[in-house]
């Protein structure tokens, strides 16, 4: 069996690279083929990676995008299961995991979603073998059984279509291999931490393989629950109180089966189920505004307190405040607290099943492709939005979702020119509940419905002239058409009288369509057989739409404008030192148009809205490095940079671009990785790996960047600058009569750092409450694995 490997790093001086570039290109022509050959004997070169980021497959290094892949050997030494474990490793890649578990904010190259609600859609897309992925709800789930992720940075809107206008993640599983081996993990941690892993090849029977794959993870939260101070009694007492916050509990199974119809022919399916069933992060209360209604001082102060009896019979909301730089006042925690809050069970539940059969059929110069795909989701939480006691801020949310799509596709080659082209069709159709509470008053209860049509057709061509074969020119081009509707409606219900008043009728709808033509060109020219350089220019396009959250008839039916880019972008991809060095750097200008930014109203109620900013530049660099400094030692790592400006932002009929904060684009971020064997011996050998991650701090929402709290201000939920790192101790290949054994012990964010990621302000009618998340505390565990 094959394994893709692939490791990352920043642990190389400009001197080696400087060296490694400056080598004459006919000397490391002349000697390419003999030096990789002799390098990858001894298991002294980068490995080559094959991905499929132009639906085909092709080497890393050949594929003119910016492409971050990671392969088995990466993903099982660090019990990645799902898309979030990659999170740190490439540069100006963000992956922030909030209270909601299942629903990460993924940022690519500055463009983001803030806002999960099934009724907006992503900017960057997820792909699981070629099926696409839509919604964030219900996105971060266990895989059972990955074979490498490919990261792809920058517009993808030709080959890969919907919502990629940042980019997209591709996930791609082990396909059956018609021979009897396997494998099994099992691990324990702290906080509870149990994972038990395995999947088993079986033999093939004529010309039918199946693969049989299941995974368990789970854990404690990290917050446990405690006393509830100030108060005489708890609120809503008699409901099932919370006792912790940001426990996991996730199963996931796959069955892969393989046909190989004689002679040409390959029916590959899949059938993909798991289900999280966890509590939410906690809302941690960190700041109110001084003269709002949480302010003792302001003669508007909503605690109550009695002076005779010392109690407080209002909303004290100050009191539960964690200290940080923006804390005037307020109860004193650290860094990891107990929580303050004990109100319903704070239950995150997500199912996920996915049907997909791939038909693959070989004619020679002509390879022609169905992908079928049928998802059915099913996600529903249960939210102390405000992090305390109180009955100020509650929110639930339950979804229904199906997904099919349908995608023909022709790939080949003539003479000079290969092609690929291809038809794409996808539907869906889901409903949402959303009741919510403010203030312990009137329930509002509300849902909407959504659906799409969306229709495409695409080509490539890529010709590599004769007479000049060091030169590829490529041209793409897709045409695509979505056609949205929604359903709303809203009631106020006193929870007292129950009676009820109708905010948005039954029966509040509207449709609207959208479609865009999104070229690309690219040309890319091999200085020599190991080093090539290329220039791109791509449109993304993602659809408009409506917003689900809308808290007024006017709001539901008004549609927000699609969001385009165009992106230019240069870079360069080589491998020098007979193979022990690889670089791959990218340059980077995205000019954005109708930026789609998600804002919290804040007007009385939790709704959030979509708004179109107006236009935006992003530009930055990206530098990826590998190295095999000697035999027993692997380094790697990679380094971003974002430059982000918005050139109009109409608010309220004012361009305020001068005072708007840029969403989830940290100035700059950067990796790094060792791979140091310790000790190697009949008996296997021993590894240490050490991890490192950086990141600037980042704004999480484009409010202004005046502190007066006038209005939202951007400075309140300010995530934190972080330096994460991980450490590994493994001693595999470990030979017994029946297989190998592994056995490592681990330690994630060694140095226990505790750093703000991300934070919701309610606004002014609210006090500018402000309640924060925080990264994952230190976890250590240990683990063991048999291979047969």
């Amino acid at each position: 069996m094959t394994h893709i490997h692939m490791r990352r790093g920043l642990l190389l001086t400009a001197g080696v690279v400087a060296f490694a570039t400056a080598r004459p290109a006919a000397a490391q022509t002349a000697d390419a083929a003999e030096t990789a050959a002799t390098a990858t004997d001894t298991g002294l070169a980068v490995e080559e990676i094959v991905v499929t980021a132009q639906r085909r497959e092709q080497k890393l290094q050949d594929v003119p995008i910016a492409v971050t892949a990671f392969g088995q050997d990466f993903l099982e030494d660090r019990n990645v299961t799902s898309f979030a474990g990659i999170q740190g490793f490439t540069p100006n890649v963000k992956i922030v995991v909030t209270n909601r578990n299942s629903a990460p904010a993924i940022s690519m190259r500055g463009s983001v979603n803030i806002n999960p609600a099934p009724s907006f859609e992503p900017t960057v897309a997820l792909y699981l073998d070629g099926v696409y992925l839509s919604k964030q709800y219900g996105s971060l789930v266990d895989n059972a059984d990955i074979d490498h992720i490919e990261v792809l940075r920058g517009p993808q809107g030709t080959l890969f279509g919907r919502n990629t206008l940042a980019g997209a993640i591709n996930i791609v599983s082990r396909k059956p291999s018609g021979e009897f081996e396997g494998n099994i993990k099992a691990g324990i941690g702290n906080y509870g931490s149990q994972i038990l892993r395995g999947s088993v090849d079986l033999p093939a029977f004529g010309n039918f393989s199946v693969k049989l794959s299941g995974s368990y993870t789970g854990r404690d939260g990290y917050v446990k629950v405690a006393p509830t101070p100030f108060l005489a009694t708890v609120p809503r007492a008699g409901a099932a109180q919370a006792r912790e916050f940001q426990a996991e509990s996730h199963k996931a199974f796959r069955v892969a089966a393989r046909w190989q119809a004689p002679p040409n022919l390959t029916a590959d399916y899949s059938y993909d189920f798991s289900r999280a069933d966890d509590t939410l992060g906690f809302s941690q209360p960190t700041f109110v505004a001084p003269g709002g209604i949480f302010d003792p001082a302001s003669p508007t102060y909503a605690g109550g307190l009695n002076a005779t009896t010392g109690i407080y019979a209002g909303n004290p909301y100050n009191l539960y405040l964690f200290p940080n730089e923006f804390s005037e006042f307020g109860y004193q925690g650290n860094a990891f607290p107990k929580a303050i809050a004990g109100k319903d069970p704070l239950e995150e539940d997500t199912e996920n099943q996915l049907h997909a059969l791939t038909l693959t059929y070989d004619a020679g110069p002509v390879t022609l492709k169905s992908i079928t795909a049928y998802r059915d989701l099913y996600h529903a939480w249960n939210n102390d939005t405000d992090g305390v006691p109180l009955n100020l801020l509650s929110s639930a949310l339950s979804m229904d979702y199906e997904s099919f799509s349908q995608e023909f596709q022709v790939t080949g080659s003539a003479g000079d020119f290969s092609y690929t082209a291809g038809l794409y069709y996808f539907d869906d159709d889901g409903e949402a509940y959303n009741p919510q509470q403010y203030f312990g008053g009137n329930y509002v209860l509300g849902g909407y419905g959504f659906k799409t049509k969306a229709y495409a057709a695409y080509g490539q061509l890529e010709y590599t002239p004769s007479a000049l074969p060091e030169l590829t020119l490529i041209a793409g081009l897709r045409y695509s058409d979505e056609k949205k509707e929604t359903s709303r409606y809203n009631n106020s219900v006193n929870p007292t009288t129950g009676a009820t008043t109708v905010l948005i009728p039954v029966g509040t709808g509207a449709t609207a369509s959208f479609d865009d033509v999104t070229p690309a060109f690219t040309a890319k020219y091999d200085i020599s057989d190991s080093f090539n350089v290329y220039a791109r220019y791509a449109k993304g396009f993602k659809s408009g739409g409506f917003n689900g959250d809308a808290g007024n008839a006017l709001e539901a039916v008004m549609p927000f404008k699609p969001e385009t880019v165009s992106s230019y972008e240069i870079g360069a991809k080589g491998r020098f030192l007979d193979g022990r060095l690889q670089t791959n750097v990218a340059a980077f200008y995205d000019r954005h148009t109708d930026m789609q930014l998600s804002v919290f109203l804040g007007a009385g109620t939790l709704a959030s809205g979509i708004r179109n900013a107006g236009k935006a530049d992003i530009k930055g660099i990206e530098l990826e490095v590998q190295a095999i400094a000697a035999d027993w030692l692997r380094l790697s790592g990679s380094l971003g940079t974002l430059d982000a400006e918005y050139k109009e932002f109409i608010d309220g009929g004012v361009d305020v671009a001068n005072d708007r904060a840029f969403p989830y684009t940290p100035k700059m971020t950067a990796s790094g990785n060792v791979d140091l064997r310790v000790l190697e011996g009949e008996w296997g050998r021993a590894r240490l790996l050490i991890d490192y991650s950086h990141s600037d701090s980042y704004f999480i929402y484009p409010y202004t960047t005046r502190v007066d709290y006038s209005g939202n201000t951007a400075a309140t939920t300010e995530a934190d600058s972080s330096d994460i790192f991980d450490a590994r101790f493994i001693v595999d290949r470990i030979e017994t009569g029946r297989g190998t054994v592994e056995a490592s012990l681990w330690v994630k964010n060694v140095f226990d750092q505790s750093n703000r990621v991300s934070g919701i302000d309610f606004g002014a009618s609210f006090g500018h409450a402000t309640v924060s998340f925080y990264n994952p505390p230190r976890t250590y565990g240990a683990d063991l694995t048999f291979r047969f």
